[in-house]
Protein backbone atom coordinates (compact mmCIF):
# COMPACT_ATOMS: atom_id res chain seq x y z
CA UNK A 1 0.00 0.00 0.00
CA UNK A 2 1.59 3.38 -1.20
CA UNK A 3 1.89 6.52 1.14
CA UNK A 4 -0.81 8.17 -0.72
CA UNK A 5 -3.38 4.92 -0.31
CA UNK A 6 -2.86 5.04 3.23
CA UNK A 7 -3.19 9.05 3.60
CA UNK A 8 -6.55 9.09 1.78
CA UNK A 9 -7.81 6.31 3.92
CA UNK A 10 -6.46 7.85 7.27
CA UNK A 11 -8.67 11.14 5.48
CA UNK A 12 -11.80 8.77 4.78
CA UNK A 13 -11.77 7.46 8.31
CA UNK A 14 -11.84 10.65 9.90
CA UNK A 15 -14.59 11.72 7.71
CA UNK A 16 -16.56 8.78 8.69
CA UNK A 17 -16.72 8.62 12.20
CA UNK A 18 -13.38 8.24 13.72
CA UNK A 19 -14.36 11.36 15.90
CA UNK A 20 -16.64 10.86 18.95
CA UNK A 21 -19.28 13.25 20.00
CA UNK A 22 -18.60 14.19 23.77
CA UNK A 23 -19.99 16.50 26.25
CA UNK A 24 -18.31 19.47 27.38
CA UNK A 25 -18.65 20.89 30.94
CA UNK A 26 -21.52 23.34 29.48
CA UNK A 27 -23.15 19.92 28.51
CA UNK A 28 -22.68 21.16 24.60
CA UNK A 29 -21.45 18.20 21.88
CA UNK A 30 -18.06 18.52 20.82
CA UNK A 31 -16.06 16.38 18.89
CA UNK A 32 -12.26 14.93 19.85
CA UNK A 33 -10.87 12.26 18.64
CA UNK A 34 -10.43 9.47 20.95
CA UNK A 35 -6.85 8.92 22.36
CA UNK A 36 -6.15 4.59 22.19
CA UNK A 37 -3.41 2.48 20.98
CA UNK A 38 -2.38 1.47 17.71
CA UNK A 39 -4.17 -1.71 16.78
CA UNK A 40 -1.33 -4.24 15.84
CA UNK A 41 -0.33 -5.46 12.78
CA UNK A 42 -1.43 -9.00 11.82
CA UNK A 43 0.74 -11.09 9.51
CA UNK A 44 -1.37 -13.99 9.00
CA UNK A 45 -4.21 -13.50 8.41
CA UNK A 46 -4.63 -14.49 5.00
CA UNK A 47 -6.45 -17.92 6.08
CA UNK A 48 -8.83 -16.51 8.16
CA UNK A 49 -12.77 -16.07 7.69
CA UNK A 50 -14.25 -13.78 5.07
CA UNK A 51 -16.43 -11.66 6.79
CA UNK A 52 -17.43 -11.05 10.22
CA UNK A 53 -21.26 -10.98 10.47
CA UNK A 54 -22.20 -13.04 13.60
CA UNK A 55 -18.75 -14.14 15.14
CA UNK A 56 -17.85 -10.84 17.03
CA UNK A 57 -18.44 -10.53 20.63
CA UNK A 58 -17.05 -8.40 23.58
CA UNK A 59 -13.88 -10.61 24.14
CA UNK A 60 -12.70 -9.59 20.62
CA UNK A 61 -9.59 -7.52 20.43
CA UNK A 62 -8.62 -6.51 16.47
CA UNK A 63 -5.46 -6.01 14.29
CA UNK A 64 -4.89 -4.46 11.02
CA UNK A 65 -4.52 -6.70 8.09
CA UNK A 66 -0.69 -6.01 6.91
CA UNK A 67 -0.59 -5.67 2.87
CA UNK A 68 -4.54 -4.93 3.46
CA UNK A 69 -4.47 -1.88 5.97
CA UNK A 70 -7.63 -1.28 4.92
CA UNK A 71 -8.75 -4.73 6.16
CA UNK A 72 -9.53 -5.20 10.60
CA UNK A 73 -8.45 -9.00 11.79
CA UNK A 74 -10.70 -9.84 14.69
CA UNK A 75 -8.59 -11.98 17.08
CA UNK A 76 -10.34 -14.50 20.12
CA UNK A 77 -8.13 -16.32 22.66
CA UNK A 78 -7.85 -19.32 19.83
CA UNK A 79 -6.53 -16.87 17.49
CA UNK A 80 -7.59 -15.14 14.00
CA UNK A 81 -11.30 -15.08 13.62
CA UNK A 82 -11.84 -13.02 10.64
CA UNK A 83 -11.16 -10.18 8.80
CA UNK A 84 -13.98 -7.54 7.26
CA UNK A 85 -13.74 -4.54 6.80
CA UNK A 86 -13.27 -1.51 8.93
CA UNK A 87 -16.91 -0.29 7.98
CA UNK A 88 -18.81 -3.99 8.15
CA UNK A 89 -16.81 -4.70 11.58
CA UNK A 90 -18.12 -1.77 12.92
CA UNK A 91 -21.44 -2.03 11.85
CA UNK A 92 -21.56 -6.06 13.16
CA UNK A 93 -20.58 -4.08 16.73
CA UNK A 94 -23.11 -2.03 16.71
CA UNK A 95 -25.72 -4.49 15.41
CA UNK A 96 -25.07 -6.70 18.75
CA UNK A 97 -25.08 -3.89 21.08
CA UNK A 98 -21.37 -3.32 21.57
CA UNK A 99 -21.50 0.61 19.58
CA UNK A 100 -19.05 1.42 22.57
CA UNK A 101 -16.08 0.06 21.00
CA UNK A 102 -16.53 1.68 17.57
CA UNK A 103 -14.94 5.04 18.29
CA UNK A 104 -12.08 2.79 19.84
CA UNK A 105 -11.79 0.46 17.33
CA UNK A 106 -11.41 3.60 14.43
CA UNK A 107 -8.85 5.45 16.21
CA UNK A 108 -6.91 2.74 16.77
CA UNK A 109 -7.14 1.38 13.24
CA UNK A 110 -5.90 5.39 12.32
CA UNK A 111 -3.00 5.48 15.09
CA UNK A 112 -1.79 2.04 12.95
CA UNK A 113 -2.33 3.63 9.77
CA UNK A 114 0.13 6.65 11.21
CA UNK A 115 2.47 4.62 12.58
CA UNK A 116 3.01 2.58 9.21
CA UNK A 117 2.88 5.20 6.87
CA UNK A 118 5.44 6.54 9.43
CA UNK A 119 7.73 3.43 10.00
CA UNK A 120 7.48 3.06 5.85
CA UNK A 121 9.05 6.22 5.28
CA UNK A 122 11.47 5.62 8.62
CA UNK A 123 11.88 1.73 7.80
CA UNK A 124 10.56 0.81 11.02
CA UNK A 125 6.54 0.54 11.51
CA UNK A 126 7.05 1.08 14.78
CA UNK A 127 3.63 -1.07 16.26
CA UNK A 128 2.83 -4.53 17.44
CA UNK A 129 3.02 -6.99 15.37
CA UNK A 130 0.74 -10.48 15.39
CA UNK A 131 1.65 -13.46 13.36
Amino acid sequence: MTHLHISALLALCVLSGCLAPTEDPSGRATSELIATDPLPIVSEWRNAADGCEELLDDYVVFGVAEGAEDLVVAIERSGILCVDTLDAIAAELISIGLEDRVASLRAGHIEALEHVLRGSADGDVGTSRIR
